[in-house]
């Protein structure tokens, strides 16, 4: 398999993997901006499909950064506690 069809195919699996949590979220459930940082990553992801290369690297660079950024407030302290495992204490 060459460069190219092994980059389209994990490109297309990883547009379909943010397709499918977009769709999973709720209106009025989910954060907006949760919405938007995965959005962006999207866009950013067809993008690099369309635009020729060096073009669609900048795209993929710029919604995997925008993704990253938006949730960077989240980590500045640490992993968030909805991130962590249980402690053993706290395992059923």
């Amino acid at each position: 398999m060459t460069a190219g069809a092994l980059t389209l195919a994990f490109v297309l699996a990883a547009v379909w993997a943010v397709l499918c949590r977009v769709n999973a979220m709720q209106k009025g459930v989910t954060h907006w901006p949760i919405f938007v940082q995965h959005a962006a990553l999207g866009l950013g992801l067809f993008a690099s499909l369309l635009l020729p290369a060096d073009w669609g690297r900048a795209a993929l660079a710029a919604g995997v950064f925008v993704f990253l950024a938006m949730g960077a407030h989240r980590w500045r302290h640490g992993a968030p506690a909805d991130t962590r495992k249980p402690d053993r204490s706290e395992a059923g």
